[in-house]
């Protein structure tokens, strides 16, 4: 049944078939492999979480780096102030507003991915 054909019947359209728009419907999964499937995703979401809060502890180190850098360029005045001072506030930014959320990144990491992975499959 069309749209067109549901609506004017009386039902209404999430109810039409699509199985011309789409193709051929693939046929549901087990619930097993749709649990290992949940398994796998939940290894893969920690991994990037990992990831990301590894690549922030990163930066702060190279931004620590950078800190100590431009200080040294204002001691002994070489090169343009206005540049390091500028670098200095811009590292200033980032431990302030940034690298607060590495905190929020372990929490994620170690609540796990129980409550994304909640949501029965028939709920999809």
């Amino acid at each position: 049944m069309s749209v067109r054909t549901a609506v004017a019947a009386g039902g209404n359209a999430p109810e039409a078939d699509f199985s011309h728009a789409t193709g051929r419907l693939k046929p549901p999964l087990p619930l097993g492999p749709l649990r290992a499937i949940n398994a796998v995703f939940e290894k893969v979401e920690v991994t990037l979480l990992v990831t990301i809060l590894l690549g922030m502890v990163a930066l702060a180190y190279m931004w620590c780096r950078m800190v100590e850098a431009a200080q040294a360029k204002l001691a002994s005045g070489s090169g343009a102030p206005e540049r390091w001072r500028a670098k200095l506030t811009t590292a200033r930014f980032f431990m302030e507003r940034v690298l607060p959320e590495t905190g929020a990144q372990l929490a994620r990491i170690q609540s796990g991915a129980g409550s994304t992975m909640e949501l029965p499959a028939e709920g999809f």
